[in-house]
């Protein structure tokens, strides 16, 4: 562990896609990172990885002395078939993580100042309506996984800490996440609509999410739950600017039963991944004044892909 000349930030979940972007930013831009991991102790490209269990706060808790912030992005994932088990692991590790994190909080003395979860528009469920965070909750497993996870972060007051929840839609990155895989299947000639298409694509562009994490730690009335979306567009309306970005034809639509089957056999995720959405915005960020760069999707495109 590395002596703790800079502010400390404290990332769970920091060696997935998300995790490593943000550790990568945060160290460029001046602070000392520190990775909660499953994996060994170590000090690799100016960052502290930690070993913890996800589970509990023994071992790890002093880390969190005197730091900055916590950003938990721990959870499986959700791209797995569909059964109770992987159901059960999807919603049981976000819930041990944030109450082992909640607990290492109370035990020190001087605790970070504030601590970011990650939760998802999921939270909405699957509508064509435009959902701000005001917004009541949706139905299907991914929102009752939201609402769980959320309600489990929030229960325990820390009086010295605040406390922000980002629900986020589809983060946007040419090196992970959804973006590599419809690149691909475009290229190819396969970048089309999935069923009706009617369904929304929230999204995010990945340099936009950083700005809003590095937003949270110095705008001190920010508090509560945050939708992080662009502008929303259909899912029809998504594979268009796709296509054009990388000047491939029209191609037509996937019936949803075929994109069923693919997802649970070729692509071993959840169907419900593939043929639902909703349309969120983030009326607060709008409102406190923080900005999003990328707010149209084919800018946001065209910056990821082309440049």
């Amino acid at each position: 562990m590395q002596e703790k000349t800079k502010p400390t930030i404290v990332l769970a979940g920091g060696t997935g896609f998300l995790g490593k972007h943000t550790a990568t930013y945060f160290s460029q831009i001046g602070y000392h990172v520190v990775v909660l991991t499953r994996g060994e102790n170590r000090y690799e490209n100016a960052i502290d990885f930690v070993h913890w269990d996800a589970k509990t706060p023994d071992g790890w808790w002093y880390i969190l002395e005197q730091t900055v912030a916590v950003f938990n992005f721990t959870g499986q994932s959700i791209q797995s078939v569909p059964t109770e088990t992987n159901r059960h692991a999807i919603l049981q590790s976000r819930i041990h993580s944030i109450k082992a994190l909640t607990t290492a909080i109370l035990r020190c003395q001087t605790p970070p100042s504030l601590f970011v979860q990650m939760s998802a528009v999921g939270y909405y469920g699957d509508t064509l309506n435009l959902c701000s965070e005001e917004a009541p909750m949706g139905k299907g497993f991914m929102a009752e996984v939201c609402d769980q996870w959320e309600k489990a972060f929030m229960v325990v007051k820390l009086p010295s800490t605040r406390k922000i929840i980002f629900r986020l839609g589809i983060v946007l990155a040419k090196d992970g996440g959804a973006l590599p895989l419809l690149i691909r299947l475009t290229k190819s000639f396969l970048g089309a609509s999935i069923g009706s298409g009617k369904q929304g694509i929230s999204w995010i562009h990945i340099n936009d999410l950083m700005q809003l994490l590095r937003c949270s730690l110095y705008k001190r009335m920010m508090e509560g739950v945050y939708t992080i979306s662009a502008e929303p567009v259909s899912n029809e309306t998504f594979m268009k600017v796709l296509r054009k970005v990388l000047n491939r034809p029209w191609v037509p639509a996937i019936p949803s039963f075929i994109a069923s089957k693919a997802a649970r056999w070729v692509l071993k995720t959840d169907p419900e991944i593939l043929l639902t959405g909703c349309y969120a915005f983030s009326k607060r960020l709008t409102e406190e004044g923080c900005i999003i760069q990328f707010n149209e999707l084919e800018g946001a495109l065209n910056d990821l892909i082309l440049h």
